[in-house]
């Protein structure tokens, strides 16, 4: 019996991002532009952006580690001795 794997890092931090990008974008688009902080109505879109880019780069590195460890764990499976 094999040694249960970690959780991904990944999904947290791609939750974490996900979850900021969503309240940043619905900041920018439900509150009225009076009542919005000036450094928000001045970099909320530079921060939306960051966010975006952040959840991609989170995805890509959860599915890339998740494929490693597919192949890795086939790769084990097929060289052990036991193996028929």
């Amino acid at each position: 019996m094999s040694a249960r794997e970690p959780a991904n890092p990944f999904y947290v931090l791609l939750s974490v991002a996900s979850v900021l990008f969503v309240v940043t974008a619905l900041a920018l688009a439900l509150v009225p532009l009076p009542q919005q902080p000036v450094w928000f109505r001045d970099h909320g879109w530079k921060i939306l952006l960051i966010e975006l880019v952040a959840v991609m780069l989170f995805s890509l590195a959860s599915m890339a580690l998740d494929r490693i460890r597919s192949l890795r764990r086939s790769r084990e499976t097929d060289s052990s001795p036991n193996s028929r």
